[in-house]
């Protein structure tokens, strides 16, 4: 719930990020605006900000990129 909520906290943001950046990676099918609904009627400039961030991040950042191979890890083994 906290994950769509409009929580600026950075442990939701930055799970958000993961999220976001992982079904853009994975869902190219919805647009962006869709994305945004599914995160609490987020604006499409919102994951479109999200997902930058998470490119950013991931494979600079140590912890940050630890954090999404654990969820992906997760998400191959519950698939």
């Amino acid at each position: 719930v906290k994950l769509i909520s409009n929580t600026r906290k950075r442990q939701y943001a930055e799970a958000r990020f993961i999220a976001i950046g992982i079904m853009r990676e994975e869902q190219t099918c919805l647009t962006l605006k869709a994305m945004g609904k599914l995160f609490g009627g987020r604006d499409h400039s919102t994951i479109i900000y999200a997902n930058e961030t998470y490119n950013d991040l991931y494979g600079t950042n140590k912890e940050f990129t630890e954090k999404v191979n654990a969820v992906k890890s997760f998400m191959n083994k519950n698939n």
